[in-house]
């Protein structure tokens, strides 16, 4: 939830105004605001943006830590965003100068909800404060971003977020450039998750949970698919400058190797033809992917991967062609498919390959 209060011949804010509006995630404080009151903002643990119009800071209450008007918040995780020219005067007022203070651009626009949004980066890191300082009130708004630059983990870090508790659905990075370094973008028990130079890293994408359409670097020379891109993905895209993947119908593709490589679970459910010249299918390239009710597989293919179709419960009839030698372990474990042919030509099935409940003799 984002607030934006009006522009009056003066405003207070008082007391406990906005106390334990947990889902408050940004407040624009006008410029005519002259105090805000005890514990207004108390316990607005999810509140990240403060944006203030008045080059000159109001009047805050603070009497302790926890006696303030932004007790309970989050003091290492809220930026307060200010005029340009004005964040010593911020610094050195109290109550405010508990917070990080960043400036923005004596030409930002305030007040606009905007769809689309493109930034040009030139140093890694610094995607946040690029965005902040020429659109201080858009972070919870657009829907659509383009991202131009060097990107490292601390800016994959934010675009998750923009992503998943913002509204981005459109992320285009065709220009952008994955370097090594910045802070870690996903932890769990068994390690951090950082990038590396020009590769598509295990989970980069995974929390991006109102991402439809992603189009990737031209520059991506590796992908680590499994657990990386989330359900509601619909549309993958690589540019076509890109020597080491393409997209067809859809799907993601390995150029070198011209293996199937991942398909969004989130597609337009029906039929998935798997592009002429393909020789494998990797491994959990469709995992629980219940958009395919139906695939057609070309002549060239020759091995299908671990997991390929696991899960698959949308799809029924599967005809594997002449030439495919190898099928691998779970390949089709649980999959719907009710009607099966194999082919002369194979050679190794795996363990539970077709361990099908609706398949019918």
């Amino acid at each position: 939830t984002s607030v934006t209060l009006p522009e009056k011949a003066e405003l207070t804010i008082g007391e406990a105004s906005f106390s334990n509006c947990s889902s408050l995630r940004q407040i624009v404080i006008p410029s005519n605001t002259v105090s805000i009151g005890d514990l207004a903002f108390n316990y607005c643990s999810s509140l990240k943006n403060v944006i203030c119009r008045s080059t000159t800071p109001p009047d805050v209450y603070y009497s302790s830590e926890w006696e303030n008007a932004f007790a309970g918040t989050n003091n290492t995780y809220l930026k307060v965003y200010v005029p340009a020219g004005s964040s010593a005067l911020y610094m050195a007022k109290q109550g405010w100068n508990q917070f990080s203070v960043c400036e923005y651009s004596a030409d930002a626009v305030i007040g606009q909800k905007l769809d689309h949004i493109s930034i040009s980066l030139s140093e890694a890191g610094t995607f946040d404060k690029t965005l902040h300082y020429t659109y201080p009130d858009q972070e919870f708004n657009f829907k659509s971003l383009k991202i131009s630059g060097p990107i490292n983990g601390t800016d994959i870090s934010f675009i998750r977020g923009l992503s998943s508790v913002g509204k981005v659905a459109t992320l285009d990075l065709s220009d952008a450039q994955i370097k090594a370094g910045g802070s870690a973008y996903y932890y769990n028990y068994v390690c951090n998750y950082g990038t590396k130079d020009d590769e598509i890293t295990k989970f980069m994408f995974n929390s991006c949970y109102n991402l439809r359409k992603l189009t990737l670097p031209a520059t991506v020379a590796a992908i680590d698919v499994p657990g990386t891109f989330p359900d509601s993905l619909s549309t993958i895209v690589v540019p076509a400058a890109n020597t080491h993947y393409h997209d067809h119908a859809g799907a993601l593709y390995s150029t070198a190797d011209a293996t199937l490589r991942f398909c969004p679970v989130n597609r337009e459910p029906g039929t998935l033809s798997v592009e002429e010249g393909t020789i494998a299918i990797a491994d959990s390239a469709l995992y629980s992917n219940n958009s395919v009710t139906a695939i057609e597989l070309p002549t060239s293919l020759r091995s299908i991967g671990v997991d390929a179709f696991h899960f698959c419960d949308s799809l029924k009839a599967v005809t594997i062609p002449e030439g495919v030698t190898d099928i691998a372990d779970y390949a089709f474990y649980y999959a719907g498919i009710n009607q099966l042919s194999l082919p002369s030509t194979l050679k190794n099935l795996g363990m539970y390959t077709f361990t099908c409940p609706k398949l019918e003799a």
